[in-house]
């Protein structure tokens, strides 16, 4: 699992593409499903160690930004991620009303930028966007 205080997505506008931030409804931690595993770089031997996030669907809130999104894992389904009895049907996109997003600058959804825009002044101030 990958905890996170919110990730980063982009839609496609008539002007150009718009970056929000998309967080828990409550600004809790959100528990992603993810994948990880080391591997061996062929041309240098060197181990490598990579991760991946698991997508879905989106719901049709994150469909008003995107057509996929995280899979969030609620509590009760941790233990079945983990130790790998859940299967596939606990890959499910997120409940209504357990997110929010709200509109950001390029910038601060810029790589660069992703670790601190969550604690940006203007994140703050302008608060969640209703889509």
């Amino acid at each position: 699992m990958v905890p996170m205080s919110g990730f980063y997505e982009w839609r496609q506008m008539e002007d150009g593409k718009q970056p929000f931030f998309i967080s828990d409804a409550d600004g809790g931690v959100l528990s992603c499903a993810g994948l990880w595993d080391n591997w061996k770089d062929r041309a240098t031997g060197e181990t490598m160690r990579s991760a991946t996030l698991i997508v879905t669907d989106a719901n049709t809130f994150m469909s008003q930004i995107h057509d996929r999104m995280p899979v969030f894992l609620p509590p009760d389904k941790f233990e079945a991620w983990l130790d790998g009895s859940g299967g596939v049907d606990i890959l499910t996109p997120a409940p209504h009303g357990t997110l929010r997003a709200w509109p950001v600058s390029p910038p601060e959804a810029s790589l660069g930028h992703c670790h601190r825009a969550w604690k940006s002044a203007s994140l703050a101030s302008q608060g969640p966007a209703r889509l």
